[in-house]
């Protein structure tokens, strides 16, 4: 979707023609489940947080100033915030239908091949600082451009290029072979 397509729906959303939004949705659905889940781990979970996400946006999208900054990094930001609350607010016990709901899941295999990739990367990635480490997941595993990333994070374009240059440089340093592998085959260490 081109920026003059997304800023037409915007505004038209913000005229009163909430439809539009559904192809803002369609767009930024995967997008945005996808970078939920990745800092979650757990399917339901990244599926409740990425729909408030879109009622949020939904809500807010009327009176949201889209003139310096633009709608992904709006969004993004949004889901951000929200994944914040879910461990701020996180129970530490689970309920037992939760953790026994094999029958949900239409691919168990897949899902706990995910989950251990996942686990991978964040233990390779402990040798970053957690600013570090955001940058390079959003740039990599996100697919955010650094404008995206600036507008999420609230550092320059710049300081993101620079945080993001450095992490990959640690990370060449610091990682075990296995790790770097893996990481480099999830082109993570491909500027």
């Amino acid at each position: 979707m081109s920026s003059q397509e997304e800023l037409s729906l915007i505004r038209d959303c913000q005229n009163g023609n909430l439809a539009s939004f559904s192809k803002l949705y369609d767009f930024y659905l995967d997008k945005i489940y996808r970078f939920v889940y990745y800092r979650v781990s757990h399917k339901e979970t990244a599926e409740d947080l990425s729909s408030q996400t879109f009622l949020k946006a939904l809500k807010a999208i009327g009176s949201a100033d889209f003139s310096e900054k633009n709608f992904s990094a709006w969004i993004y930001k949004i889901a951000y915030n929200l994944i914040i609350d879910h461990y701020r607010s996180d129970k530490k016990e689970m309920e037992l239908d939760k953790v026994l709901d094999l029958s949900a899941k239409e691919n168990l295999l897949e899902e706990v091949d995910k989950n251990k990739k996942i686990e991978l990367i964040k233990k390779a990635m402990t040798c970053l600082s957690p600013k570090q480490r955001d940058v390079v997941i959003m740039r990599v595993w996100d697919e955010l451009s650094y404008k995206e990333i600036s507008g999420i994070s609230g550092d320059s374009e710049e300081n993101c290029k620079v945080i993001f240059s450095r992490a990959v440089s640690k990370l060449k340093e610091n990682l075990p072979i296995e790790y770097f592998v893996l990481l480099f085959a999830l082109n993570i260490l491909k500027n």
